[in-house]
């Protein structure tokens, strides 16, 4: 099983702390994969070959989303949690990454309860990383 490293940030949440091994062992598993479709075997195999493949690309897609969620929500949470007067300024935009934060904010204390990749990253966790990083995309725009 590959974990996905998860740390404690600022005492009260989590957030992802390192992908070098997650991205490593996702591409030895592709190669590997790889090889497994150009064996004489291969559809004897078919099936659990595919699925492995479409779960090793889920992964990464949903790792890649979680990653660029954290740099800006890191990048905002400084912003947004710091001051009341950003709040009263930016009424819309706080409201938004209220939003935001408490979705990624138990979306990575989820994480930290599982560890393993696979049940992390799952197409509710892409869907909502997605919808977070569309919220975080219009806040800084």
């Amino acid at each position: 099983h590959v974990k996905v490293d998860i740390e404690q940030y600022k005492e009260k949440y989590h957030k992802v702390k390192s992908t070098d091994d997650l991205f490593q062992l996702l591409e030895d598993d592709s190669i590997t994969l790889s090889t497994m479709k150009a064996s004489k075997f291969y559809l004897s195999f078919k099936t659990a070959i595919d699925e492995w493949e479409e779960k090793l690309s889920l992964v990464s897609e949903v790792t890649e989303m979680l990653l660029t969620v954290q740099r800006k929500w890191t990048y905002l949470e400084s912003i947004f949690m710091a001051s009341e007067d950003t709040l009263k300024q930016l009424p819309q935009e706080a409201r938004l990454f209220g939003e935001v934060h408490t979705t990624f904010t138990a979306c990575m204390a989820e994480a930290s309860n599982h560890l393993i990749a696979v049940d992390i990253c799952t197409p509710e966790t892409l869907a909502a990383a997605t919808a977070m990083d569309k919220k975080l995309e219009h806040i800084q725009n």
